[in-house]
C-alpha cells in the first residue's frame, strides 16, 4: 500500500512525534476538511514558521529538535470526526475507544483526524518537499517509510 503524507507547520509535527505518554503529545490533526483516508500517514514538517508562536509552550522546545522540510513521524489515522462528533463521545454516541479525544488538548476541529497511540519517530528525518492536502511521497521516500513501519512491526 502506498503511504500518504500531510504537511503540517511546526511546532505541530514536533508534538505529533512525541511519545504518546508525553503531556504535550498531539494525537490528532485538525483540518477544515474531512478525510476518508485510514492507515499509515507520514507527518511532514513544512517550512512555514507562522504557527510557532501560537502554542503557549513553544519556549520549552529545543530548536535542535525542530526540523523543517522533512518527514519526522509516521502515525496511523484511525478515524476522522467533526468536532461536534468528538464532543458527543460518551453522550449516547458510540465511543469506539476514542474517549481520549473528547478531552485531548489538541482536538479543536473543525475536523479531527485521530491517530492510533503508536507513533513512529523518523530518525533521522527524511528531507523532501511537501504539498497541500494529502500527497504521495516519491518511491525512494516510500521505501524508507516502509522500512520504518516494518521495523516497528517486527
Amino acid at each position: 500500500m502506498t503511504m500518504k503524507a500531510v504537511t503540517i507547520a511546526n511546532p505541530y509535527p514536533y508534538l505529533i512525534a512525541l511519545p504518546t505518554i508525553h503531556p504535550y503529545a498531539k494525537r490528532c490533526e485538525n483540518r477544515t476538511w474531512p478525510t476518508s483516508y485510514r492507515g499509515w500517514l507520514a507527518i511532514h514538517a513544512g517550512q512555514s514558521r507562522q504557527w510557532m508562536e501560537t502554542w503557549e509552550h513553544v519556549n520549552e522546545i529545543d530548536d535542535r529538535d525542530l526540523h523543517w522540510g522533512a518527514i519526522v513521524a509516521i502515525v496511523r489515522v484511525i478515524e476522522c470526526l467533526h468536532i461536534d462528533q468528538v464532543r458527543a463521545i460518551g453522550q449516547g454516541a458510540p465511543s469506539r475507544g476514542l474517549e481520549w479525544a473528547k478531552e485531548h488538548m489538541h482536538c479543536s476541529g473543525p475536523y479531527c483526524w485521530l491517530f492510533a497511540p503508536q507513533v513512529i519517530r523518523v530518525e533521522p528525518p527524511i528531507p523532501c518537499s511537501g504539498a497541500q492536502g494529502l500527497w504521495t511521497p516519491d518511491a525512494s521516500v516510500q521505501m524508507r517509510l516502509a522500512a520504518h513501519v516494518q521495523e516497528v512491526a517486527t
